[in-house]
C-alpha cells in the first residue's frame, strides 16, 4: 500500500471522508445541530496581517461556495484595511462541545457588488441602520453619539442605503487541517493542501 492510500484509509476511518471540503460541511453540520444558539456554530476567528501588524477578530461565516467562504464586513475596518494590502488570511473554527477544531489559510477577494447587495437587503433595518452609521474601528466620543447617528438615519432614510465601503469577502481555501482531541494529547490532525489543482493530504503530529 502507497503512502498516499494508506494516509487515505487513515482520513476514512478517523474522518469519515477524503475530500476536504466534504468533511469541513459535515462538521460545520455537526455543530449547528449540536449548539443550543446555532448562529454560534458559524463563528470564526479571523486573522489578517500587514508588515508586522497582526490582527484577530470573530466574524460570522455566511456562506459555503465551493472551495471558498464567504463573510461580510466593513471594507473600511481594520481588517478590511489589511486585506487590501494582504490578501492572505487565517481563519479557526473552534467548537469545545465536540473536541474539534478547523484552520484555513486562503486568499481573499471581494465578492461582487451584486452579491453584496442581494445580501444587504436581506438583513434586518437595525442592522443595516447599525452598518451604514459605523465607521468601524474609529474613535468614538461617547455611546451618545452613536446613538444620536442612529436616530437621525432612522428618522431620515425609509430605506437604508448599502455603503460603497461596506460589502463581502470571499475566501479562497488553500490549506485546510481537521483537527480532532484525543486524551493524552494524543490529538489527530490532518492537514490537506491545494497544490496544481488538487487536494494533498498529510498527517500531523500533535
Amino acid at each position: 500500500m502507497t503512502n498516499q492510500k494508506a494516509i487515505n484509509k487513515e482520513i476514512k476511518k478517523h474522518l469519515g471522508d477524503t475530500k476536504p471540503l466534504r468533511i469541513f460541511k459535515k462538521w460545520l453540520d455537526q455543530a449547528f445541530k449540536s449548539s443550543e444558539k446555532k448562529e454560534d456554530s458559524w463563528f470564526m476567528v479571523l486573522s489578517t496581517c500587514y508588515k508586522n501588524q497582526v490582527s484577530s477578530r470573530v466574524v460570522l461565516l455566511k456562506e459555503i461556495q465551493g472551495e471558498e467562504i464567504v463573510f461580510y464586513t466593513n471594507y473600511l475596518s481594520e481588517k478590511g484595511l489589511q486585506i487590501s494590502k494582504n490578501p492572505q488570511v487565517a481563519v479557526n473554527f473552534y467548537w469545545p462541545h465536540l473536541k474539534k477544531q478547523i484552520r484555513l489559510k486562503g486568499k481573499v477577494v471581494k465578492t461582487s457588488r451584486k452579491k453584496s447587495l442581494s445580501y444587504w437587503k436581506s438583513r434586518h433595518r437595525q442592522s443595516q441602520i447599525s452598518q451604514n452609521i459605523s465607521r468601524q474601528s474609529q474613535k468614538l466620543s461617547s455611546r451618545k453619539e452613536l446613538l444620536d447617528l442612529k436616530d437621525q438615519m432612522e428618522k431620515k432614510e425609509r430605506s437604508i442605503p448599502c455603503p460603497l465601503h461596506w460589502g463581502g469577502y470571499r475566501i479562497k481555501i488553500q490549506k485546510i487541517e481537521f483537527w480532532k482531541d484525543d486524551k493524552h494529547r494524543l490529538h489527530d490532525r490532518f492537514l490537506f493542501e491545494k497544490k496544481g489543482g488538487v487536494w494533498k493530504v498529510q498527517r500531523l503530529f500533535p
